[in-house]
């Protein structure tokens, strides 16, 4: 693990138009910012495959539990229509009874 004075600074020379010479004499990096990201990125391959793991597997159990609601409120859809159905269906013939 690198110490904070050894993280590559991938602000590529972010305010060093605001400096004197003799102190943006050493804080000018030489590499562009292409070149700190694609370093940062090999030195911490295992931290971001990682990160990009646990993400996809919390993105794939809440679209699980999505699906699983959407099922549950369709079965339910459906029982309800069965029950109302019959409710409907009954209703006009007890009318016809009446009369």
């Amino acid at each position: 693990m690198l110490s904070p004075a050894q993280v590559a600074n991938l602000s590529c020379g972010h305010g060093v138009l605001n400096k004197t010479d003799y102190d943006a004499w050493f804080t000018v990096h030489t590499a562009n910012c292409i070149d700190a990201t694609h370093r940062f990125m090999r030195e911490n391959v295992t931290i971001i495959t990682g990160t990009c793991l646990v993400f996809v597997i919390l993105l794939a159990f809440v679209q699980m539990v999505t699906q699983a609601l959407v099922d549950e409120i369709s079965i339910i859809r459906r029982i309800y229509e069965k029950i109302y159905d019959r409710i409907y269906d009954v209703q006009p013939s007890a009318e016809n009874t009446a009369e």
